[in-house]
C-alpha cells in the first residue's frame, strides 16, 4: 500500500525540523506508515527514527537534503530563508512524495502507449 504526502510533512520526518505548517499532516504519514489510525506522539517520538530510515530507503534521493540550520534560523530573515529552502526542494523533488507502509517497496507502473503497429 502506498500513497502521496506534502513534501513539507515528509522533509519533518526526515530533517526532524517541522517544515509544515499543519503538524496533523506529519501525524497522518505515521499514522499511514506504521497503519495506526490511533498513533498516539509518544509513538510518534518511539518511531521518528524507523520512519526517517523506511522514507530513506524508498527514497534514497532524499538522502542528500542539504539543512544547514545556523543559516535558516539564526538569520533575521529567517522565515524568508526558510520558505526559500522549501521551495527549493519542491523544485528538486516535487510537491508530493509517494510513501509506503512500513516495510513495503514503492511500485511505480510505467504508462505505455496503447497504439497498434
Amino acid at each position: 500500500m502506498q500513497e502521496d504526502f506534502d513534501l513539507e510533512s515528509v522533509l519533518t520526518v526526515v530533517t526532524g525540523v517541522n517544515c509544515t505548517n499543519d503538524f496533523e499532516k506529519v501525524i497522518d504519514l505515521f499514522s499511514f506508515i506504521f497503519e495506526d489510525p490511533l498513533i498516539s506522539m509518544d509513538k510518534i517520538i518511539f518511531l521518528k527514527n524507523t520512519a526517517k530510515n523506511h522514507i530513506l530507503k524508498i527514497h534514497p534521493e532524499l538522502k542528500n537534503i542539504s539543512f544547514d540550520k545556523d543559516i535558516i534560523f539564526n538569520n533575521g530573515d529567517k522565515g524568508i530563508i526558510f520558505n526559500k529552502w522549501i521551495n527549493a526542494q519542491k523544485v528538486r523533488f516535487g510537491d508530493t512524495v509517494t510513501v509506503s507502509v512500513i516495510g513495503e517497496p514503492i511500485i511505480r507502473l510505467e504508462k505505455r502507449s496503447m497504439s497498434l503497429r
